[in-house]
């Protein structure tokens, strides 16, 4: 009785595997532009702090099917300068979810985590936690592709 229980629990392993999505692609080819943060419009500021904030300006997000997400926003420091910040990281796709890979941390630096996207049908929303202050949502929208 006991091995054919285990030949059982073999068969509903192997079944459940092969019944996943595998014609979905991992990566794909698409570029985003950033819309709004937190439902606020462009320019805006990045989280509401106390004193000077950091403005985003404009951003975007650019996915290839290598597995590279790049997000680069123009932004104006709390030193009233204008700057440019781009961020590398890894991602795959599983389901709707875009899964960012942490990016390595140098030793002793306060490092935000990997983002966490969903990708909809007419754009992508990305949450980011900076520093433990809460996730700050940032919408992209497609850009159409030729």
């Amino acid at each position: 009785m006991r091995l054919s229980s285990q030949k059982v629990l073999l068969l509903l392993a192997v079944s459940s595997i092969a019944c996943r999505d595998t014609t979905a692609p991992a990566t794909i080819t698409r570029q985003f532009v950033l819309n709004d943060i937190n439902g606020r419009t462009l320019p805006t500021y990045q989280s509401p702090t106390p004193g000077l904030a950091i403005t985003i300006v404009s951003g975007s997000l650019v996915l290839d099917n290598a597995g590279t997400a790049v997000m680069t926003e123009n932004r104006i420091d709390t030193d009233e300068v204008a700057r440019t910040s781009t961020v590398s990281y890894t991602y795959r796709i599983i389901g709707s979810q875009l899964v960012f890979e942490p990016i390595p941390c140098p030793g002793g630096a306060m490092c935000a985590g990997p983002p966490v996207g969903t990708i909809s049908a007419d754009g992508l929303a990305v949450e980011v936690d900076l520093f433990g202050t809460g996730g700050i949502k940032y919408e992209y929208r497609a850009l159409a592709v030729m």
